[in-house]
């Protein structure tokens, strides 16, 4: 609806986040309890994953990549126990209702594609009050790119919070004075409808020629599940490459002009689903066309043809459009910090902060 309105995103290849979850009741994403985590094959084989002392963040994505993973939280104390079972209560609500035990029993484990909610990307800030590009529109929390506070990783929970409660006062402020600088009349201004996909047809009544988009009724669902099936496989999102990227970008385009077409609108709920295709869609091809313009590996967006970062991709990647696609680089020009020189002092100083 943002980028409907004029709106531009940014740092939309920050929108590959993916979180563990249990793979039998995958609706809590509470990573914290599988820190004291052992991981097993299939065959009960350790999976290890240890690089000095520390758990690889990669070695669980690429390990599911090889087939089915388990965890065990055997490595927790009965002091841990007692802090996680308290402070995380909802991720240990499915192995109470499956009955099990998970400091002994061994429970399969799935990563949950998060996009923009724990990652990054989303509406481009332009101002400390949380405006946008568009007057009047302002932005909060996980709706609002995070790349101030996060780069190109992900906040996690706490900082997110933080962000959330933040920019939502910080919007609502922003809101309040320009809803009071418009003064007595502004509910004389001309409103014009901004969103049209997913929501009516541009070609009702007419029939369409052989290059404008159908106008056959969509089938949201189906277009979900289209979505879906390029966004959710760690192989297509998680380990990304030109070519992966590309035909992604191209199932998407085709998923793009079926939205265009008549949704069907029986009923209310038929209008939401139908909108909710078209946004799918949409930020799907957003995310997709940022990652394939960031050549390098930076934080979370990983380019397997381009593993490594590229110190002089110093900018926050732009991007915006509905039917044509745009990306544009807005380069950093602070200097970078770097760590005062020592010096060795022969007498006690002391420093002002």
């Amino acid at each position: 609806m943002a980028v409907e309105a004029g709106g531009e995103l940014s740092s939309m290849e920050a929108s590959n986040h993916y979180a563990i979850s249990t793979a039998f009741n995958a609706t809590v994403t509470r990573g914290v309890p599988f820190g004291w985590a052992s991981y097993t094959d299939e065959a009960g084989n350790d999976l290890g994953g240890y690089i000095n002392g520390r758990r690889d963040a990669s070695f669980l994505p690429n390990a599911l990549l090889k087939g089915p993973v388990y965890a065990r939280l055997d490595r927790a104390t009965p002091e841990v126990k007692e802090v996680i079972e308290k402070s995380h209560f909802i991720a240990f609500l499915p192995y109470t209702k499956a009955g099990i035990d998970p400091y002994t029993e061994r429970v399969p484990v799935t990563l949950i594609l998060e996009g923009t909610v724990r990652g990054t990307g989303g509406i481009r800030l332009t101002d400390d009050s949380c405006g946008t590009k568009v007057p009047g529109l302002y932005a909060a929390g996980d709706a609002a790119s995070r790349e101030f506070l996060a780069g190109l990783a992900s906040g996690g929970g706490g900082p997110n919070a933080a962000w959330a409660i933040s920019t939502g006062q910080w919007a609502g402020v922003g809101a309040a004075d320009f809803a009071k600088s418009l003064g007595a009349h502004a509910n004389e201004r001309v409103a014009r409808p901004a969103g049209q996909v997913g929501l009516r047809s541009p070609l009702a009544g007419r029939s369409p020629s052989p290059s404008s988009p159908t106008s056959e009724t969509f089938d949201s669902e189906a277009i979900v599940r289209g979505v879906q099936a390029q966004m959710f496989p760690l192989e297509k999102n998680y380990l990304r490459s030109e070519q992966g990227l590309l035909d992604s970008l191209a199932k998407l385009e085709t998923l793009w002009q079926q939205v265009q077409g008549n949704p069907k609108q029986d009923t209310v709920r038929d209008v939401e689903f139908s909108r909710r295709a078209a946004a799918l869609t949409a930020v799907a091809r957003w995310a997709y066309f940022s990652a394939l313009h960031r050549k390098e590996t930076r934080s979370e967006h990983i380019r397997v043809d381009y593993p490594e970062t590229d110190p002089n991709q110093r900018y926050y990647q732009a991007t915006g459009g509905l039917d044509k696609l745009w990306v544009r680089r807005d380069w950093i020009t602070d200097a970078i910090a770097t760590p005062p020189v020592q010096t060795t002092q022969t007498t006690p100083t002391v420093s002002k902060l």
